[in-house]
């Protein structure tokens, strides 16, 4: 999953919950989430907090996208039984 957040413009901590949980929630489903173009105030709480280190975050949407799919590419899929 991929969230844009060039428009993010603010977040306090109500935000940041939600970005965890949704994180996790990707996670548990066995996939990755990834944040694009993080900026100003949302990139600086994300890192004061330490979040940003724990998150798969890039500089631009493009980016996020390539990343995402060379990644889908390397996890093994199941064999179809003939």
């Amino acid at each position: 999953m991929v969230l844009d957040l060039g428009g993010l413009t603010f977040m306090d901590s109500t935000g940041l919950h939600v970005l965890l949980r949704v994180h996790g929630d990707v996670r548990r489903q066995g996939s990755f989430l990834h944040l694009a173009a993080v900026r100003d105030l949302p990139a600086r709480l994300l890192q004061i907090t330490e979040v940003w280190d724990a998150l798969n975050i890039h500089p631009s949407t493009e980016a996020a996208i390539t990343t995402l799919l060379d990644t889908q590419a390397l996890i093994p899929r199941p064999r179809r039984l003939a």
